[in-house]
């Protein structure tokens, strides 16, 4: 009886020690969940309408949240219905200083990306002792959009809705690695981006996930028609107008993008239909321009992709040469291409075969070499034109060059062994019925005492099996696909005279 007298007291002790523990953490919870409804801390701010904070549920839930960042530039700014974060681990924020929960859900965020008023040094924005590491089960965010806007109150980036799950998360700013996830399911719909003053990008859906990235119905569309387009241009510049069907990129390594290296299995892309114009009148800014090896391998971005596939796609080619207003034309429909592979850092060839329709009649197939490695940026190129009537082609020569062609090209072999000064080539090359018109500057009227030395010169046929060789030089203020042109055409008139 003296035993139970004794404990007691020792009980209500106990007792009485652990409820002033409990009301002192429901009084630090109380004065935690204030301050999370108005959070100001260098460069940080935080308003909720509630916050709810449970040790027993291990959950903090904060309703309508309003969060603003700065950065050195510019200032992030999120509004959400809900954040809410469960399953914390208390042990490891008290004993590691490690923010560690199984989940944190973020319900209906609006994200506005905007440049700051004043430019905020980082160092004042951030304490000096070490950040937390963070580490979540699962961050899944629901029915967000996005924004980001230019000093110009200009719209850069749309997108809406946007949804995210990243599981296996770890943000450590102490690491080389900063931050890392197992495996992510992202996907942003009616996508809006200025890459430029001049163009929109509109993109119906990205998704990405661990194993594949995809893009639906991308659209690349000039603000203004050709003629107008050439009017902000200081110097020749193609306005291009793309339309794709998907890309679809297999096996992303998304790890490697910290390193500057976009990794890939195969690159495919479907229905690419591209509409290139050029207004010649405008001055050109005459500067070195890259071989096709160089772009690859001096990219911002270094590649190592298995393969790279265009599935039924064209080209459209304009330009403007003649103050008559006509635009000359050429067409490749049809294309189907590939690479492979295409690897920048290491002593890979690059190799490529494709076919297509020229003028949706002529049949032209090749395959090429490119050493990416290689300082002289040499290639090797094989093409084989065939059945494609010269008419075809007036539709360019006509307008550019104020000539018209009549014939038909039966078969040409055209092989080019190039670097970056010149090319030398083989051809061969079978055709008949040649004629070509000479047109004044309106190409309206034919000067016929030119058309007869040119139909003197140029053989009206060529089926004699003979090869001829030829030699092309490169103008390096010109593209690689200028560089090709200039070679093909001294094929095909190496063949004809």
């Amino acid at each position: 009886m003296s035993r139970i007298k004794a404990i007691k007291p020792a009980a209500i002790i106990l007792i009485v020690f652990l409820a002033a523990i409990f009301f002192y953490g429901r009084y630090k919870i109380i004065q935690v969940e204030k301050d999370l409804t108005d959070l100001k801390l260098p460069g940080f701010s935080l308003t909720t309408i509630t916050a709810n904070i449970s040790i027993l549920k291990n959950s903090t839930i904060l309703k309508g949240p309003d969060l603003h960042y700065r950065f050195s530039n510019d200032s992030l700014s999120v509004k959400a219905s809900q954040i809410a974060l469960y399953g914390i681990h208390y042990t490891s924020l008290l004993l590691e200083g490690k923010l560690k929960a199984d989940s944190l859900v973020i319900l209906d965020p609006d994200i506005h990306l905007l440049p700051s008023k004043d430019t905020v040094p980082i160092s004042s924005l951030t304490e000096s002792k070490k950040q937390p590491s963070i580490e979540l089960g699962t961050l899944r965010l629901k029915e967000g959009q996005a924004i980001k806007i230019s000093k110009n109150s200009d719209t850069l980036f749309i997108a809406d809705p946007i949804h995210m799950e990243l599981k296996k998360l770890v943000i450590d700013p102490e690491s080389k690695e900063e931050y890392n996830t197992e495996e992510y399911a992202i996907q942003l719909e009616n996508l809006l981006v200025q890459p430029d003053p001049l163009n929109n990008l509109h993109l119906k859906k990205i998704q990405l996930n661990t194993n594949q990235w995809k893009i639906t119905a991308m659209d690349l569309v000039p603000k203004y028609s050709k003629r107008n387009y050439t009017k902000y241009l200081q110097y020749q510049n193609d306005r291009i107008v793309v339309s794709i069907d998907s890309i679809v990129i297999n096996n992303p390594g998304h790890q490697h993008l910290k390193d500057r290296l976009f990794k890939a299995a195969s690159i495919d892309i479907y229905k690419a239909d591209m509409d290139v114009f050029r207004d010649k009148f405008i001055p050109r800014k005459d500067e070195y321009k890259k071989m096709l090896s160089a772009i690859i391998r001096d990219a911002p971005l270094a590649t190592s992709i298995d393969s790279i596939r265009i599935h039924d796609s064209s080209v459209r080619y304009g330009e403007l040469v003649n103050s008559n207003g006509v635009i000359g034309e050429i067409l490749i429909s049809e294309i189907n291409l590939e690479m492979n592979p295409l690897r920048s850092r290491t002593r890979d060839t690059t190799n490529m075969v494709f076919t297509a329709k020229i003028m949706e009649e002529g049949i032209v197939q090749g395959m090429g070499a490119f050493p990416v490695y290689a300082a002289d940026n040499r290639f090797r190129l094989s093409i084989h034109l065939s059945n494609l009537h010269y008419h075809r082609l007036n539709a360019f020569t006509s307008p550019n060059m104020n000539v018209v062609n009549r014939g038909l090209i039966k078969d040409a072999f055209i092989t080019l062994n190039g670097n970056e000064n010149n090319a030398k080539g083989n051809v061969l090359m079978a055709y008949k019925d040649y004629k070509v018109s000479i047109m004044d500057k309106k190409g309206v009227k034919e000067k016929k005492l030119l058309s007869a030395v040119a139909n003197v010169i140029i053989k009206k046929e060529n089926d004699s099996g003979k090869q001829e060789t030829f030699e092309v030089e490169r103008n390096k203020e010109r593209s690689f696909f200028n560089y090709l042109w200039l070679g093909i055409q001294k094929a095909l008139l190496t063949a004809m005279t």
